[in-house]
């Protein structure tokens, strides 16, 4: 061979021919190339399972044999293996044209005639070894980048159905395993923990503070863990854990206590982070399997339960489920509420003690619906709030308010004096234009500032005391009087009432209702006044029922009066002739 030859001398190689002859001069031949891994054969029976056992890279194959032709150990190979053939030179002297065909259709790569000669046998395996090692390099890299996807496919699995965060089953990975516990038809009680504040901690100081502290309530959950519990995280905020309990369906509230107390209470055990010192609040949702519930409605029941008071739990129970869908059927029917015309203000006057004239009132809220009939204020309101379609019914209550109180005034049914209250809740007075609107709204209806007041609930103030005092800021500024609703049972405290631009207190129809028969409830509502006095604050007594009371408020010098002492609210209607008999 020419110094140019690039042979791969390290090729495994075997020799197969019945002629000894020939078996020795290849091997030799071979040989004197350096060959080394050389292996030479005359029965051709024992090629298979040495073949099996060890796959050479080369195989010289002659084609005429006894017990078993070249063409059938060709086959063989083909069958047997389909991965990992080797490269076949057919040795033939005088083959016919078909045995060539048949040889190349089952796998033979090239073919030698006999007798050899050196170059050409030497070049054909060069040859062949170069095409047979790129062919198993390209097979090896197929086999990595088979390796690789099918290592990528089961990453992706994995994460498909874990959190990457805790490493629990997320919702999809839940599902899985809730679905095949449940096919054991074994009791089973599944808990859905609500974590609030984990969001309000990433806002806060950051996401690695509320990641660590989703970790700190993995690692205690795990440690609370019983054998056989499934645990899981069904949102960032929502966990879900699987118990197999005996006769779960017929727990006692007691026997469900002790399940789940012992969780909250680890849930919410103070955790220290960093300077951090955090306690989160959990709320919990019970639900049983059964015949009919499905891994995806058993978690909806125990979510469905899940109470709003933190650090409280719930069992799933049909009526829960009868009071969402009657929360839905409001919600959807209070979004057509306003363009059905199915909203209505009525009005309670306010009553000064001294004169006992008329000169405001408050514009109250109330919903007739055509299936649904009249609908309590308390019920719906609620609702709008949480759905955030306060804010246009907010608007429209504004609007229908100004346009009424500038008919009566120019219809002079009312004094220039004569203020109309209207209730704003929380999400308005956050919105940055609430007060511009306000303001827009009295000068569209040619109405002076000083007919309107706005009343806010202490609670209503704190959801966002930045904006909210900005918002009341601009409107006291215009002219608008401000009254801090229900005061005495929200949060406010007496330190916001130096901040706030109030000029009205309404004190809560809570201290009122007892006040003369409970000398705490008196002394509560006497000290408010005196307060409400010192701060040059007008008072507003609110649920005023009897003269007992009324009497009571007038020793403490109380300015107005609202109640049904001398109005229940009023349509429109009897406003009008109401405040036509108290003011002539």
């Amino acid at each position: 061979m020419d110094s140019q030859s690039s042979l791969n001398t390290d090729a495994d190689i075997l020799i197969l021919d019945d002629n000894e002859v020939n078996v020795d001069l290849l091997a030799s031949m071979l040989e004197d190339e350096g060959f080394e891994q050389i292996e030479c054969m005359t029965d051709p029976r024992k090629l298979m399972p040495r073949v099996k056992q060890k796959c050479p890279d080369l195989i010289f194959l002659d084609i005429r044999i006894p017990h078993i032709t070249g063409l059938e150990l060709l086959e063989q190979l083909r069958d047997q293996l389909p991965d990992k053939q080797p490269a076949v030179i057919v040795l033939t002297a005088n083959t016919d044209q078909d045995t060539r065909y048949q040889a190349l259709e089952l796998g033979a790569r090239d073919f030698l005639t006999k007798p050899f000669d050196n170059k050409e046998v030497l070049r054909r395996l060069e040859n062949i070894l170069q095409e047979h090692i790129k062919l198993q390099q390209q097979m090896f890299r197929a086999d990595e980048l088979e390796t690789l996807v099918q290592q990528r496919t089961s990453e992706l699995r994995r994460m498909s159905v874990e959190d990457p965060l805790t490493g629990l089953p997320n919702r999809r990975g839940l599902l899985n395993l809730l679905h095949d516990r449940l096919q054991k038809d074994k009791p089973q009680l599944l808990y859905f923990f609500s974590v609030d504040g984990l969001e309000e901690m990433a806002r806060l100081h950051g996401l690695e503070v509320a990641e660590n502290l989703a970790l700190a309530l993995k690692n205690r959950a795990v440690a609370n863990r019983q054998p056989g519990d499934i645990l899981g995280l069904w949102s960032s905020t929502e966990w879900v854990l699987l118990r197999e309990t005996k006769q779960a369906a017929e727990l006692s509230c007691q026997q469900l206590a002790d399940h789940v107390t012992p969780l909250l209470d680890t849930i919410r055990e103070p955790i220290d982070y960093q300077e951090f010192r955090i306690r989160l609040n959990v709320r919990a949702g019970l639900s049983t399997s059964g015949a009919q519930r499905s891994a995806e409605n058993l978690i909806r029941l125990a979510a469905l339960a899940v109470p709003e008071k933190p650090n409280t739990w719930r069992d799933y129970t049909p009526e829960l489920e009868a009071q969402l869908q009657q929360k839905v059927t409001l919600q959807e029917a209070l979004n057509q509420a306003i363009e059905r015309q199915e909203l209505e203000l009525y009005f309670q006057p306010k009553i000064t003690l001294k004169s006992e004239q008329c000169l405001g009132a408050e514009a109250l809220l109330r919903w007739s619906h055509p299936d649904l009939g009249r609908i309590p204020p308390d019920v719906f309101i609620p609702v709008a709030e949480k759905t955030g379609q306060i804010i246009e019914i907010g608007q429209w209550v504004l609007d229908q308010s100004c346009q009424k109180l500038k008919q009566w005034r120019d219809q002079q049914l009312v004094a220039d004096n004569f203020v109309l209250a209207i209730n704003v809740a929380s999400q308005q007075l956050i919105q940055s234009d609430f007060a511009q609107k306000c303001l827009n709204t009295l000068q569209r209806y040619q109405l002076p500032p000083s007919s309107l007041e706005i009343e806010v609930t202490e609670s209503g103030l704190m959801t966002d005391m930045v904006v909210a005092l900005e918002q009341l800021c601009q409107l006291a500024a215009a002219g608008i009087s401000i009254a801090i609703d229900d005061f005495g049972t929200g949060y406010s405290s007496l330190a916001y009432l130096k901040e706030l631009p109030v000029s009205v207190l309404k004190i809560d129809r809570t201290f009122i209702k007892d006040m003369h028969v409970s000398d705490q409830d008196k002394k509560l509502v006497e000290t408010v006044m005196q307060m409400s006095e010192n701060f040059n604050f007008i008072t507003v007594a609110e649920g005023v029922e009897n003269e007992e009371q009324l009497e009571i408020l007038r020793g403490f010098n109380c300015e107005l009066i609202q109640g049904y002492y001398y109005s229940p609210p009023l349509t429109e209607k009897a406003l009008l002739q109401y405040l036509h008999a108290i003011n002539d």
